[in-house]
Protein backbone atom coordinates (compact mmCIF):
# COMPACT_ATOMS: atom_id res chain seq x y z
CA UNK A 1 0.00 0.00 0.00
CA UNK A 2 2.83 2.51 0.89
CA UNK A 3 4.72 1.63 -2.34
CA UNK A 4 1.49 2.46 -4.39
CA UNK A 5 0.35 5.27 -2.43
CA UNK A 6 4.29 6.59 -3.40
CA UNK A 7 3.71 6.43 -6.81
CA UNK A 8 0.43 8.38 -6.73
CA UNK A 9 2.21 10.43 -5.02
CA UNK A 10 4.97 10.88 -7.56
CA UNK A 11 2.11 10.73 -11.23
CA UNK A 12 0.53 13.99 -9.51
CA UNK A 13 4.13 15.83 -9.85
CA UNK A 14 5.54 14.17 -12.76
CA UNK A 15 2.64 13.54 -14.71
CA UNK A 16 0.76 17.10 -14.50
CA UNK A 17 -2.37 15.57 -12.71
CA UNK A 18 -2.97 19.02 -10.65
CA UNK A 19 -5.52 20.41 -13.47
CA UNK A 20 -8.13 21.75 -11.45
CA UNK A 21 -6.62 22.53 -7.76
CA UNK A 22 -3.53 24.72 -7.84
CA UNK A 23 -1.18 24.52 -5.08
CA UNK A 24 -0.14 27.74 -3.62
CA UNK A 25 2.34 28.13 -0.57
CA UNK A 26 1.46 24.54 0.32
CA UNK A 27 -2.27 24.61 0.49
CA UNK A 28 -4.40 23.36 -1.99
CA UNK A 29 -7.20 25.95 -3.37
CA UNK A 30 -10.09 23.77 -5.12
CA UNK A 31 -11.69 26.02 -7.85
CA UNK A 32 -14.72 24.00 -8.64
CA UNK A 33 -16.26 20.83 -7.30
CA UNK A 34 -14.81 17.30 -7.26
CA UNK A 35 -17.81 16.10 -9.55
CA UNK A 36 -16.28 18.46 -12.10
CA UNK A 37 -12.78 17.45 -11.99
CA UNK A 38 -11.82 15.99 -15.14
CA UNK A 39 -9.86 12.98 -13.74
CA UNK A 40 -12.96 12.28 -11.24
CA UNK A 41 -14.95 12.12 -14.75
CA UNK A 42 -12.06 9.54 -16.25
CA UNK A 43 -12.70 7.26 -12.90
CA UNK A 44 -16.36 7.09 -13.61
CA UNK A 45 -15.34 6.75 -17.28
CA UNK A 46 -13.25 3.61 -16.35
CA UNK A 47 -15.63 2.15 -13.82
CA UNK A 48 -18.50 2.25 -16.24
CA UNK A 49 -15.40 -0.09 -18.61
CA UNK A 50 -15.07 -2.11 -15.47
CA UNK A 51 -11.08 -1.19 -15.45
CA UNK A 52 -11.65 -1.38 -11.54
CA UNK A 53 -7.90 -0.99 -10.91
CA UNK A 54 -7.36 1.82 -12.71
CA UNK A 55 -10.49 3.85 -11.34
CA UNK A 56 -9.23 2.84 -8.51
CA UNK A 57 -5.64 4.48 -8.50
CA UNK A 58 -7.57 7.69 -10.05
CA UNK A 59 -9.99 7.90 -7.18
CA UNK A 60 -6.27 7.60 -4.76
CA UNK A 61 -4.70 10.50 -6.23
CA UNK A 62 -8.24 12.52 -5.97
CA UNK A 63 -8.19 11.96 -2.65
CA UNK A 64 -5.14 13.19 -1.64
CA UNK A 65 -6.31 16.30 -3.83
CA UNK A 66 -9.76 16.42 -1.96
CA UNK A 67 -8.87 14.73 1.65
CA UNK A 68 -12.55 15.95 3.00
CA UNK A 69 -14.69 15.21 0.00
CA UNK A 70 -17.27 12.64 0.71
CA UNK A 71 -18.08 11.71 -3.13
CA UNK A 72 -14.78 10.85 -3.27
CA UNK A 73 -14.63 8.56 -0.14
CA UNK A 74 -17.68 6.87 -0.48
CA UNK A 75 -16.53 6.14 -4.71
CA UNK A 76 -13.51 4.70 -3.07
CA UNK A 77 -15.03 2.60 -0.70
CA UNK A 78 -17.56 1.19 -3.73
CA UNK A 79 -15.31 0.17 -5.87
CA UNK A 80 -12.84 -1.17 -2.74
CA UNK A 81 -15.81 -3.90 -1.92
CA UNK A 82 -16.20 -4.03 -5.98
CA UNK A 83 -12.90 -5.26 -6.18
CA UNK A 84 -13.06 -7.40 -3.37
CA UNK A 85 -15.58 -8.80 -4.65
CA UNK A 86 -14.60 -9.84 -7.72
CA UNK A 87 -11.22 -11.36 -6.38
CA UNK A 88 -13.38 -13.74 -4.33
CA UNK A 89 -15.74 -14.80 -7.45
CA UNK A 90 -12.46 -15.38 -9.30
CA UNK A 91 -10.70 -17.32 -6.63
CA UNK A 92 -13.85 -19.53 -6.40
CA UNK A 93 -14.02 -20.05 -10.13
CA UNK A 94 -10.29 -21.35 -9.90
CA UNK A 95 -11.32 -24.17 -7.00
CA UNK A 96 -14.28 -25.40 -9.46
CA UNK A 97 -12.68 -24.85 -12.60
CA UNK A 98 -10.94 -28.27 -14.23
CA UNK A 99 -9.45 -25.92 -17.51
CA UNK A 100 -6.14 -24.88 -17.34
CA UNK A 101 -6.80 -22.12 -19.96
CA UNK A 102 -9.94 -21.39 -17.54
CA UNK A 103 -7.71 -21.28 -14.10
CA UNK A 104 -4.96 -19.02 -16.50
CA UNK A 105 -7.47 -16.21 -17.74
CA UNK A 106 -8.94 -16.48 -14.03
CA UNK A 107 -5.98 -15.72 -12.67
CA UNK A 108 -5.01 -12.93 -15.35
CA UNK A 109 -8.02 -11.17 -14.34
CA UNK A 110 -7.08 -11.04 -10.38
CA UNK A 111 -3.96 -9.68 -11.20
CA UNK A 112 -5.29 -6.96 -13.58
CA UNK A 113 -7.30 -6.21 -10.42
CA UNK A 114 -4.91 -6.59 -8.14
CA UNK A 115 -1.07 -6.19 -9.53
CA UNK A 116 0.98 -6.97 -6.34
CA UNK A 117 -1.33 -10.18 -5.59
CA UNK A 118 1.65 -12.82 -4.87
CA UNK A 119 -1.08 -15.48 -4.32
CA UNK A 120 -2.36 -15.15 -7.81
CA UNK A 121 1.34 -14.77 -9.33
CA UNK A 122 2.70 -17.65 -7.54
CA UNK A 123 -0.47 -19.60 -8.94
CA UNK A 124 0.05 -18.58 -12.30
CA UNK A 125 3.69 -19.29 -12.08
CA UNK A 126 3.00 -22.82 -11.17
CA UNK A 127 0.47 -23.16 -14.04
CA UNK A 128 2.47 -22.71 -16.73
CA UNK A 129 5.06 -24.89 -15.44
CA UNK A 130 2.28 -27.69 -15.52
CA UNK A 131 1.56 -26.83 -18.62
CA UNK A 132 4.94 -26.94 -20.13
CA UNK A 133 5.69 -30.59 -18.43
CA UNK A 134 2.11 -31.79 -19.94
CA UNK A 135 3.45 -30.82 -22.99
CA UNK A 136 6.96 -32.25 -23.15
CA UNK A 137 5.07 -35.32 -22.38
CA UNK A 138 2.04 -35.59 -24.52
CA UNK A 139 4.77 -34.06 -27.35
CA UNK A 140 2.85 -32.15 -28.53
CA UNK A 141 5.98 -29.73 -28.60
CA UNK A 142 7.39 -32.15 -31.22
CA UNK A 143 4.30 -32.28 -33.18
CA UNK A 144 4.69 -28.37 -33.70
CA UNK A 145 7.85 -28.51 -34.67
CA UNK A 146 7.05 -31.24 -37.11
CA UNK A 147 4.21 -29.87 -39.33
CA UNK A 148 2.77 -31.07 -42.56
CA UNK A 149 3.08 -29.05 -45.50
CA UNK A 150 0.31 -26.48 -46.03
CA UNK A 151 -0.53 -28.10 -50.10
CA UNK A 152 -2.52 -24.35 -50.68
CA UNK A 153 0.37 -22.52 -49.68
CA UNK A 154 2.83 -24.67 -51.83
CA UNK A 155 0.60 -23.71 -54.51
CA UNK A 156 0.59 -20.41 -54.77
CA UNK A 157 3.68 -19.77 -53.16
CA UNK A 158 5.93 -18.41 -56.34
CA UNK A 159 9.50 -20.68 -57.10
CA UNK A 160 12.37 -19.12 -55.91
CA UNK A 161 14.51 -17.26 -58.80
CA UNK A 162 17.86 -18.25 -59.01
CA UNK A 163 20.00 -14.87 -58.82
CA UNK A 164 22.82 -16.42 -60.80
CA UNK A 165 20.49 -17.99 -63.22
CA UNK A 166 18.67 -14.53 -63.62
CA UNK A 167 22.00 -12.78 -64.28
CA UNK A 168 22.19 -15.00 -67.12
CA UNK A 169 19.76 -14.34 -68.54
CA UNK A 170 19.35 -10.70 -68.73
CA UNK A 171 23.34 -10.61 -69.58
CA UNK A 172 22.39 -13.11 -72.84
CA UNK A 173 19.13 -11.08 -73.65
CA UNK A 174 21.89 -8.05 -73.80
CA UNK A 175 24.62 -9.73 -75.08
CA UNK A 176 22.32 -10.41 -78.53
CA UNK A 177 21.51 -6.55 -78.88
CA UNK A 178 25.18 -5.74 -78.29
CA UNK A 179 24.54 -3.38 -75.44
CA UNK A 180 27.58 -3.62 -73.91
CA UNK A 181 27.67 -0.75 -71.62
CA UNK A 182 24.26 -1.81 -70.06
CA UNK A 183 26.48 -5.42 -69.45
CA UNK A 184 28.67 -3.64 -67.90
CA UNK A 185 26.64 -1.85 -65.24
CA UNK A 186 24.57 -4.83 -64.81
CA UNK A 187 27.65 -6.53 -64.06
CA UNK A 188 28.46 -4.23 -61.45
CA UNK A 189 25.50 -4.22 -59.86
CA UNK A 190 25.43 -8.04 -59.26
CA UNK A 191 28.94 -8.70 -58.35
CA UNK A 192 27.86 -5.45 -56.00
CA UNK A 193 26.40 -8.56 -53.72
CA UNK A 194 28.20 -11.53 -55.36
CA UNK A 195 31.82 -9.84 -55.56
CA UNK A 196 33.96 -12.76 -57.01
CA UNK A 197 31.11 -14.77 -59.47
CA UNK A 198 32.92 -15.86 -62.46
CA UNK A 199 30.44 -15.26 -64.30
CA UNK A 200 29.74 -12.00 -63.96
CA UNK A 201 33.50 -11.27 -63.89
CA UNK A 202 33.76 -12.75 -67.33
CA UNK A 203 30.78 -10.69 -68.91
CA UNK A 204 31.74 -7.58 -67.53
CA UNK A 205 35.57 -8.08 -68.66
CA UNK A 206 34.14 -8.96 -72.88
CA UNK A 207 32.16 -6.43 -72.31
CA UNK A 208 34.95 -3.82 -71.27
CA UNK A 209 36.76 -5.07 -74.13
CA UNK A 210 34.58 -4.89 -77.02
CA UNK A 211 33.68 -1.17 -75.84
CA UNK A 212 37.55 -0.80 -75.51
CA UNK A 213 37.54 -1.53 -79.44
CA UNK A 214 34.71 0.51 -80.16
CA UNK A 215 36.42 3.83 -78.31
CA UNK A 216 39.54 2.77 -80.10
CA UNK A 217 38.00 2.62 -83.57
CA UNK A 218 36.42 6.25 -83.04
CA UNK A 219 40.23 7.53 -82.19
CA UNK A 220 38.90 8.10 -78.68
CA UNK A 221 41.79 7.05 -76.65
CA UNK A 222 40.75 8.41 -73.41
CA UNK A 223 37.76 6.05 -73.45
CA UNK A 224 39.22 3.08 -75.39
CA UNK A 225 41.95 3.22 -72.04
CA UNK A 226 39.65 2.97 -69.70
CA UNK A 227 37.81 0.37 -71.02
CA UNK A 228 40.94 -1.49 -71.40
CA UNK A 229 42.15 -1.49 -67.81
CA UNK A 230 38.65 -2.60 -66.65
CA UNK A 231 38.86 -5.67 -69.00
CA UNK A 232 42.14 -6.53 -67.36
CA UNK A 233 40.65 -5.66 -64.47
CA UNK A 234 37.84 -8.24 -64.64
CA UNK A 235 40.34 -10.79 -65.89
CA UNK A 236 39.63 -11.04 -69.21
CA UNK A 237 41.33 -13.91 -71.08
CA UNK A 238 44.49 -13.95 -72.82
CA UNK A 239 44.93 -10.50 -70.53
CA UNK A 240 48.54 -10.42 -71.78
CA UNK A 241 47.81 -9.23 -75.16
CA UNK A 242 45.28 -6.56 -74.22
CA UNK A 243 47.98 -4.96 -71.94
CA UNK A 244 50.45 -5.18 -74.66
CA UNK A 245 47.73 -3.08 -76.92
CA UNK A 246 47.08 -0.58 -73.96
CA UNK A 247 50.19 0.26 -73.83
CA UNK A 248 51.09 0.70 -77.19
CA UNK A 249 47.50 3.07 -77.28
CA UNK A 250 48.92 4.81 -74.38
CA UNK A 251 52.88 5.17 -76.30
CA UNK A 252 50.87 6.14 -79.37
CA UNK A 253 48.69 9.09 -77.79
CA UNK A 254 51.95 10.21 -75.20
CA UNK A 255 54.05 10.83 -78.51
CA UNK A 256 50.94 12.56 -80.29
CA UNK A 257 50.57 15.11 -77.64
CA UNK A 258 54.08 15.60 -77.39
CA UNK A 259 54.71 16.56 -80.93
CA UNK A 260 51.63 18.65 -80.92
CA UNK A 261 53.00 20.64 -77.96
CA UNK A 262 56.55 21.04 -79.97
CA UNK A 263 54.58 22.44 -83.08
CA UNK A 264 53.22 24.91 -80.39
CA UNK A 265 55.96 25.46 -78.71
CA UNK A 266 56.87 28.87 -80.57
CA UNK A 267 53.46 29.64 -81.08
CA UNK A 268 51.62 29.37 -77.90
CA UNK A 269 53.24 28.52 -74.78
CA UNK A 270 50.22 27.92 -73.02
CA UNK A 271 48.70 25.48 -75.15
CA UNK A 272 52.14 23.58 -75.65
CA UNK A 273 52.40 23.44 -71.95
CA UNK A 274 48.84 21.81 -71.97
CA UNK A 275 49.93 19.22 -74.34
CA UNK A 276 52.74 18.02 -72.65
CA UNK A 277 50.71 17.35 -69.43
CA UNK A 278 48.31 15.39 -71.74
CA UNK A 279 51.47 13.29 -73.13
CA UNK A 280 52.68 12.58 -69.27
CA UNK A 281 48.95 11.65 -68.63
CA UNK A 282 49.21 8.72 -70.99
CA UNK A 283 53.12 8.10 -70.22
CA UNK A 284 54.79 9.54 -66.96
CA UNK A 285 58.13 7.75 -67.71
CA UNK A 286 58.28 9.99 -71.13
CA UNK A 287 61.56 11.60 -70.63
CA UNK A 288 61.09 13.89 -73.38
CA UNK A 289 57.97 15.36 -72.52
CA UNK A 290 59.23 15.92 -68.94
CA UNK A 291 61.86 17.95 -70.02
CA UNK A 292 60.29 19.77 -73.21
CA UNK A 293 57.15 20.88 -70.11
CA UNK A 294 60.09 22.39 -67.59
CA UNK A 295 61.23 24.24 -70.83
CA UNK A 296 58.48 25.91 -71.46
CA UNK A 297 56.95 26.65 -67.99
CA UNK A 298 60.50 28.15 -67.53
CA UNK A 299 59.92 30.14 -70.70
CA UNK A 300 56.08 31.23 -69.89
CA UNK A 301 57.20 32.68 -66.19
CA UNK A 302 59.77 34.12 -67.83
CA UNK A 303 57.85 35.84 -70.35
CA UNK A 304 55.18 36.76 -67.86
CA UNK A 305 57.96 38.64 -65.99
CA UNK A 306 59.01 40.32 -68.99
CA UNK A 307 55.30 41.50 -70.18
CA UNK A 308 55.33 43.17 -66.16
CA UNK A 309 58.38 44.92 -66.28
CA UNK A 310 57.64 46.43 -69.49
CA UNK A 311 54.08 47.68 -68.21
Amino acid sequence: MQVRLLFVILTMFLGGCLKTPELISGTLLNKVSVEQDQRYQYSQELIAKKHYYDAQLQLEILNLIYPNSPVVKQDLDDISQLINKRVIDLYGQLESTQSAQEEKKALLQILALRPYEDKAFDMLQSLEKRASINELKSGTSMRRIIKKPDTKQTKNKKPKVDPQEEFSDAAKSLLAKSEHLAIVKLSDEFLFKHSKNKSALRYKADACLALARQFRSQQNMSEAIKYYECSIDAGVENSEDVELTLQSIKDESSQKYYERGVKLFNVNLQDAIEMFKQSLQYKPENALARRQLVIAERAYRNLRTIKSSVQ
